[in-house]
Parts: structure tokens; sequence; C-alpha cells
């Protein structure tokens, strides 16, 4: 390890040598304020959440919750500055300083957002139409309208995107994995939310009412964001502190009905579900605030179905007179979950009298009981402290330090079998202009990962090193090309350090005004986790044993996209993809002991591919009052080594979601189709059919407060994601939000 540290040191003494050497610019001291504020063109209602940008420079900010921004250290002269924002055309505006002063932006309202600005595919903000890999953005309303109890429901909606329980999906990269080892990289405000003795994601652990919106990028990330994006990557960013004190607070509750079959129903109680969140935030002249809190629980539509979640999360921001800005973050998650493995079969002895059971599959009773210990307990804490500075309008710094800390307390009662995970880590990323048609970032990042436990078969540390660069050429006005390379070496232990180069090439071209062509092609890694390599456990009967070895996933992804603006009401976008993965890393079954236990182990697959084409559009109709979003996914999964497709992973994905608005009563329709499942790990004898879920919403909007009611899972459509685990049945639900 310490060969390791002093290797990764001589490489970071280089670069950050050779980047000291760039002719970088420092502020001068005739450089100007730009102040100004945004507000609707229609109301003159101030505009949140805003970004602006300053051409030609690495200067950007983001309105406040007053609609005023601040943008330091501006060159006098002539400036071009854009300001865009999630359903509002974006504006372009002439300054000249000193002499402008404050300026004031009117936005006009846009049937459909056709080109917001995105930070995650380059790990900078740029317009959506100069992407060179696919990008989704989800905004605060498309969170909120949907009275979604999690993200994880409103990312459902997104082309290419489904789950699989906790365990994300975008494109089929992770299939079904018990939340251990995700493949695609979870992001909270561009920090990594990954844990570090699972590489799990917990949901919960995010301030659901502080997303300000959310980026999805679509293949492999590796070569900006390093292990754990081989499948892609999420970024959710929070919203600043606002500048008068602010209140807000969001309510739903819900109902379940009855099983569709009378002979399901397990109990004469009312199930039920209810989520609480408060939030507050105020600036006290350059600091401000942010605090929350939230409560989730649930009976669950099923025996062994409840939980109790409380969250509580805070930001504090300072902001200097050197145009530097000082962050930091902290959130704490408290989970006690009772565990559904699944329902309860004939094949199993009745647990009252030790017969074997005659009756029919009891959907709703679980294999094992909460007097057998089927209860997990988690708690995480998440903390981040980030400072950028604006060096001179050509470079820009950004240092960020932070900590992940979770602990599973009783897990399937094995009490003291666990121990706090902690993940701290460090990033030091520096952005510089040198002329105006090549945009340079450069950066290093390390993090420490400490595991210990019986179930982890003792204590196991990793350490993380990576630094990366990336240049961005404007060729023409209307062609872009990016180039990037990012090497990660990765010590386990006593074990032979994973090394890895990433290059990444990709290139945007727009013919037109309104045509978007791209494509990318990168190699992408994944190191397997601690879990994936050393847990081993018993219960019931399932049983995961520990892997002697396993290789780092390896990964291409190409990709070759279109995006085609129809006027102002409508937009189509169509990409295939293909992902080559070599040293596939899935969780098996030992078929031949399956009669008795199912024992699982996570070993490498030689090679598997997946390739596919996804198509998404929007229009907006009726004078904007009829909106109709829809996307469509086709995957094509094999293992090359067994010759048949991956388990988990559906051919067919289908979203569709069709809204109406009337003023201030709205309604919408959420349709999500996905094709029967062609491989499973477990029960393969066991019927599987396809998912059909359509959600329904209506919403009134009156005296500042949002009320809505729904029904999800209109049709209570039986279905199974996993092997003998019902969806979710019907439920109701209402809800109110306001901010005060």
């Amino acid at each position: 390890m310490k060969s390791l540290r002093e290797a990764f040191g001589r490489r970071t003494v280089v670069l950050w040598t050779c980047l000291s050497l760039l002719p970088i610019q420092v502020a001068s001291a005739d450089e100007n304020l730009l102040q100004g504020v945004v507000v609707d063109a229609a109301s003159g209602q101030r505009m949140a959440g805003a970004n602006v940008q300053i051409l030609g420079t690495v200067l950007a900010t983001i309105s406040d919750l007053q609609g005023e921004f601040i943008v330091a250290r501006v060159p006098p002269g002539l400036h071009q500055i854009r300001i865009s924002m999630i359903g509002y055309r974006e504006h372009l505006v002439d300054v000249d300083l000193p002499h402008s002063g404050q300026i004031r932006v009117e936005l006009v309202k846009a049937a459909i957002s056709l080109n917001p600005v995105v930070v995650t595919a380059d790990r900078r903000a740029i317009p959506l139409e100069e992407s060179s890999t696919s990008v989704t953005v989800l905004g605060e309303a498309q969170i909120s309208d949907r009275t979604n109890l999690r993200l994880d429901e409103a990312l459902e909606m997104v082309p290419g995107v489904y789950f699989m329980e906790d365990d994300i999906n975008i494109r089929g990269a992770t299939g079904y994995r018990a939340n251990t080892g995700n493949r695609v990289m979870l992001l909270l405000d561009g920090v990594p939310l990954i844990t570090s003795d699972t590489g799990g994601i917990s949901w919960d652990i995010i301030p659901l009412h502080e997303v300000e919106r959310v980026e999805v990028v679509k293949g492999a990330g590796s070569a900006l964001w390093g292990s754990g994006a081989i499948g892609g990557v999420v970024n959710v960013i929070t919203r600043r502190p606002s500048q008068r004190g602010l209140l807000s607070v969001r309510s739903a509750a819900g109902m379940y009905d009855d099983p569709s079959e009378s002979e399901w129903i397990w109990t004469g109680r009312t199930l039920h579900y209810e989520r609480l969140d408060v939030g507050y935030s105020k600036a006290y002249g350059p600091t401000g605030i942010r605090i929350a809190a939230s409560r989730y629980a649930s009976t669950g539509d099923r025996q062994d179905g409840d939980f109790n979640k409380w969250t509580v999360s805070g930001k504090i921001s300072r902001h200097f007179a050197d145009a530097s800005e000082l962050e930091f973050y902290a959130a704490w998650l408290r989970d006690h979950s009772s565990v559904f493995l699944q329902w309860r079969s004939p094949f199993v002895p009745d647990s009252t009298d030790g017969s074997a059971a005659s009756a029919p599959a009891q959907l709703f009773h679980p294999l094992l009981s909460q007097d057998q210990g089927n209860v997990l307990k988690v708690a995480w804490v998440n903390t981040y402290l980030k400072y950028s500075r604006s060096l001179s309008a050509q470079s820009h710094l950004r240092v960020r330090a932070s900590l992940l800390r979770s602990m599973l307390g009783n897990q399937f009662d094995r009490g003291g079998e666990f121990s706090p995970a902690h993940g701290p880590g460090v990033e030091v990323q520096l952005d510089w202009l040198p002329r105006t048609n090549h945009f340079i970032s450069a950066g290093v990042d390390g993090k420490v990962h400490r595991v210990e436990g019986r179930f982890f078969d003792g204590s196991h540390t990793e350490v993380a090193l990576g630094a990366f660069v990336q240049d961005e050429w404007r060729i023409r006005h209307n062609l872009r090309l990016t180039a990037g390379l990012r090497f990660d070496q990765h010590d386990l232990d006593d074990q032979e350090a994973y090394r890895q180069a990433s290059p990444r090439l990709g290139l945007n071209f727009r013919p037109t005004s309104s045509l978007s062509l791209r494509a990318s092609a990168g190699r992408a890694f994944r190191v397997p986790t601690t879990a994936e390599r050393s847990m081993s456990f018993k219960t019931g009967n399932f049983q995961v044993i520990s892997s002697d070895h396993l290789d780092a996933e390896r990964a291409w992804s190409y990709e070759a996209g279109a995006r085609q603006t129809l006027g102002d009401n409508s937009y189509v976008d169509a990409a295939i993809f293909q992902n080559d993965y070599r040293d596939f890393v899935e969780p098996l079954v030992d078929l031949a002991q399956t009669a008795s236990r199912i024992v699982v182990r996570f070993q490498n697959v030689n090679d598997a591919r997946i390739r596919g084409v996804e198509l998404a559009t929007g229009t907006r109709l009726w004078r904007q009052r009829l909106h109709v979003d829809a996307g469509l996914t086709f995957l094509d999964s094999e293992d090359l080594q067994l010759k048949r497709p991956l388990a988990y992973r559906p051919r067919w994905t289908l979203q569709m979601n069709p809204s109406l608005h009337l003023g201030r009563v709205s309604s919408r329709l959420d349709y999500r189709y996905t094709s029967r499942i062609q491989q499973v790990s477990v029960f393969s004898g066991d019927q599987r059919v396809a998912q059909h879920e359509l959600n329904a919403r209506a919403q009134v909007q009156w005296v500042g407060l949002s009320f809505t009611a729904g029904v999800n899972n209109v049709l209570n459509y039986n279905y199974t994601q996993l092997e003998r685990n019902l969806g979710d049945i019907r439920n109701f639900v209402i809800g109110v939000n306001g901010a005060f």
C-alpha cells in the first residue's frame, strides 16, 4: 500500500506541476460584479434556479429563491450572458461592464424544456444539445406533481431506466443484485453516494423536497467518475438557501386496497403509509442555511412489509468577497424495516404444525417472519464540504471532502456481526479556458473504504486513487469534440492492485439549430465491492458464500444518437447503444442445492453484451394544456459464455405520461410497461408475466397550496419483478404541499 501511495503521489505531483505551469490568468483589480434578477415574463414572479453563464469564460452561477444572482471577477468589456431554466426558453443578453449595472432578465415559458443546462455529463455546465452522450433531466415539478414518496419512483419514468427493487438499471446495466455492487453511480451535488461495504444505494437519505433537479447520464461514465459509473450516472442536485425565510411542508398519506383475490387477504387491519417533509431556508447576509427533516412510515401491503424511516439534513453556504464559496452539507438516516424475502411457498412446511402446506401459495405471508429475526436496521451519515473559487474569468478551482458512514444493525437476527463502513474521500478539480474554443478540466481524487464484521470475514481496507483530464475542443461553432482520459488504481488489502486507464471520445454536431447529432465511445470499469468478494452468511433457506477472487469488470461503451426539436412544442430523441463487458460480475445460484437451500455466490461471467435502441419524445398540444411524454427502450442482453439472456433484463420497456393542465387544475396518467423477464436466477419454473402499471393523479392549486389525490396501480394488476415477490397492490394517496 505504501508503494501505491508513493506512486500515486508522484503522478499527482506531475499532474499538478503541469497544471501550475499553464498560463492561468489571475484576477485583476479592475474586474467587476455582474448583478441581476430573473423573473417570469408573464407574471413578473422572481425565478429561482435559473442558470446564468457568461459565455467565453468559466464564470457561472444560479439564481437564488429571490431570483437574484451575482457573478464576481468579470473582466470589463462587452459580454454575452446566457440564462436558462427548465420550462423556459433560453435567453441571451449583451452587457457592457462596468456600465450596464444591474440587469433584469425576463424568461418566457416554453411549451417543453428543449435545451436545459446539464452539469454531470462533462463535469461542467453545458446545454443539453451540446452533450455527446444521452442525458435526461427531471425538474422539480416533474417530481412533486406525482406525489412521489421516494426519488426512485420519479426516476422510473425516465426512458431507459427501470428498477429491480432498489437496484437502478440504466439500459439494463445492473440487473438484480439486492442493492449490492450497483453499476450506476449516484451523486448528491456531485459527491458520490455509494456505500463502502456493499456498494449499495439508499434512496431514503435523499431529502426529496429539497431536490431542485436530477440529471441522468446514460452510458459509461468511468472516464470522469471512476469505478462504479460503468452503467451510467445519476446526479441529484439540491436547492441553494433562499434569501428570505422560507418554510416548506410536503405531506402525503395513503391506504392500500384489498388484494385482487379474496383468499389472499391476510389481515382485517387497514394497511396504510404516510410521509411528512418539513424544511426551512434563509440567508443571513453572505451565509445561507437549509434544514430539513422527514418521516416515512408504512404498515406495508403484506406481512412483514412495515418500515419506519427518519431523515434529517442541513446545508450551510458562505459567499466571500473574493468570489469564492464554501458549502457544508450533512444528512442522517435511520431505517427500521422488516424484510419480505419471498412469499410462503406451498413447498415450505407450515410454521404451525410442521406439515407441508396444502393450500395455494400465500402471497402476502413471508417465508421468514419477524420472530425469526427478519428485520433490517440501518443508520447512515452522509456529509461533504465543498470549496469553489473563480481564480479568473478563465480558470476555476473546486475542492471537495466527503464522508459516508453506513451501518447495518440487526441483519437477520445477527446483531454485532456488522460494524460501520466508512468512506472518506477528497477531490480537487481545476477548470481552465486557455482559448475560447478549448475548455480543459483536470483533477485528482481519492477515497478510502474501511469495512469490517464477521459477515465480511474480518477487516478490509481499500484505497482508491484517480486522476483525470478532459479537453473540449469547439472545432467550429456547431462542431464539438471531447477527449478525456482517467487513470485509477485500487489497492485492496493484500491483493494485487486493480489498475485501469479509461479513455473517452465524444462528438457533437449541430447541422441546424433544431438538430443535434451525437456519438461517443469510452472504456469503463468497476472494482467488486467488499460484499461481493467477502460476504458470507446464512438465514433460513438462503445462503451467500464468499468468492475467493473476483476480477474487476471492464467494458467498452458505444452510442450514437440524434435530437430533433420541432418548433417550440415538440422534440424527438433517438439513440442506439452497445456495451461490451468483460469479467461481468453476477450473483449466480448453485442449482444443485436449490432443492434444500438457495446458495448464491458472486462470480465473473466470461463476457456479456447489452445493446439496444432508445426513443424518447415529448409534445405540447392545445395551447400547451395537453402534455404528452413517452419513452421506449429495446434491450438485447446476452451472456456470451452461456448463450442466454442476462438475468432480470426485460427486452422492452415503455413509459407514457399524458397530462392535462387547465389553470389551477391538472391531472396526469403515468403508464409503465415492462416485458416479461426472460431469465431469472432462482425459480425459473415459476410463472412470469409482463408488468403493466397505471398511476393516476389530480392536482388543484389554491391559496399557495397544492392539493393532490391519486391512485397507484389503478388496475390492481398482479405481477412479479422478482421471483415470488408480488408487486405493490392498488393504493390511494392524497397530498398537500406548500411554502410560506
